[in-house]
């Protein structure tokens, strides 16, 4: 009784499977999106598994009209809440350069959800207390590497608080302005 049981689950998961197969592949074969396969609730890109907003990969002006001091203001925001959800959305396709300086991770070359690990863990390690522009360069331009440096203030668990100086460049991708370096350095 059981063994016929299981079977008719199994079979009834298979049909499932395929039924939500011949669907998806005939409306693929029409040309739709799987935003419009999926429908807006189900098709959330720039989630976390919590829900959480992050910087869109798509975003809702024309790409090239995203301008640079939008992106340094997530990265501001960010940081400023030790969520690095605010601004992954920026990095490109390719490899961002991260450099953690002393007391943080190696620095390196690090793909997309590589950098979001590296930087949830470095903020979880201590408090932005105050987070502020120092100096933006080329932010008007359409070619080019626009940068900002930005001072941050964090508490450590321990009580000690720290000055650090947060780089960010950015450079064109696909018509698109994505991070492509992110440095963080002590105050000397």
């Amino acid at each position: 009784m059981v063994r016929i049981a299981r079977v008719s689950a199994v079979f009834l998961l298979v049909l499932g499977l395929l039924t939500v197969n011949l669907g998806w592949s005939e409306a693929r074969s029409k040309g739709n999106t799987a935003r419009e396969i999926l429908g807006p609730s189900e098709a959330r890109v720039g989630t976390t598994q919590a829900g959480d907003e992050v910087a869109p990969k798509r975003h809702g002006r024309a790409r090239a009209e995203i301008e640079p001091h939008d992106i340094f203001k997530a990265v501001a925001r960010g940081f400023h809440s030790s969520r690095p959800e605010a601004f992954v959305g920026y990095f490109g396709k390719g490899r961002v350069r991260l450099d953690f300086g002393e007391g943080g991770p190696r620095g390196g070359l690090f793909t997309r959800s590589q950098a979001y690990y590296l930087l949830s863990q470095y903020l979880r390690r201590a408090q932005t207390t105050s987070m502020n522009f120092v100096k933006t360069a080329g932010t008007k331009i359409k070619r080019g590497h626009p940068s900002a440096l930005l001072e941050r203030v964090c508490r450590y668990r321990n009580g000690a608080v720290t000055k650090q100086f947060v780089f960010v460049s950015l450079s064109l991708e696909d018509n698109r302005w994505v991070i492509s370096e992110m440095r963080i350095v002590p105050a000397r």
